[in-house]
């Protein structure tokens, strides 16, 4: 079963990432949230984005997070992981405006996508659409590292830290010894012919 209810919001303004371009033809389905228990989004945003997601990233950046140039951001980490522990009851909020206040186009386009769901009627990590909730759960990771923000109250240390370097590298190293009796077998017809 998947929870079709849609936003508690009451605003009927949307932002222009809605209205530009081609429409489909036909209706849009309802908004799945992570309200309704047994649910994949109810797992995934009530238990799973912080006890497995943020733990392994947790787990696997603990030398980085647990020097003096990174206690601010463990922090901050901390806290997103709090919210999360109790996304039932936690408003979502708008994201911190850098301390450089240039904030980008990307910074932008997260305060048009968050209004609908933080004017009226706030959601919570539960009520807001799950596929936007999961999203903004990792652009609050980039916001508690300080990932963007390189103004006077930045931490170089942070600034474009990717927390899951670790994961990628392990991939990528995993994928060639995946890759490899598959490249051995395509070795006869990439030389056919020269």
């Amino acid at each position: 079963s998947t929870s079709t209810s849609t936003s508690t919001s009451t605003s009927t303004s949307k932002p222009s990432y809605f209205t530009e371009g081609p429409l489909p033809s036909l209706p849009l389905p309802p908004v799945l949230t992570s309200t309704t228990p047994g649910t994949w989004a109810y797992d995934t945003m009530s238990r799973r984005i912080d006890s497995e997601i943020l733990q392994r990233t947790l787990d696997e950046n603990e030398i980085e997070f647990n020097t003096p140039e990174f206690a601010v951001a463990k922090s901050k980490f901390e806290g997103l992981r709090s919210e999360l522990q109790s996304a039932g009851a936690t408003k979502l909020r708008y994201l911190t405006p850098y301390t450089n206040g240039k904030e980008t186009r990307e910074f932008e386009e997260w305060t048009e996508i968050l209004a609908p769901y933080l004017e009226g009627e706030v959601d919570t990590w539960l009520t807001a659409p799950w596929m936007m909730a999961e999203f903004y759960v990792y652009r609050r990771l980039l916001e508690a590292l300080g990932y963007f923000d390189d103004g006077n109250g930045s931490n170089p240390a942070t600034i474009g830290y990717d927390p899951f370097l670790h994961q990628k590298t392990a991939g990528l190293v995993s994928s060639v010894a995946m890759a490899a009796p598959i490249l051995t077998q395509m070795t006869p017809y990439l030389t056919k012919g020269t």
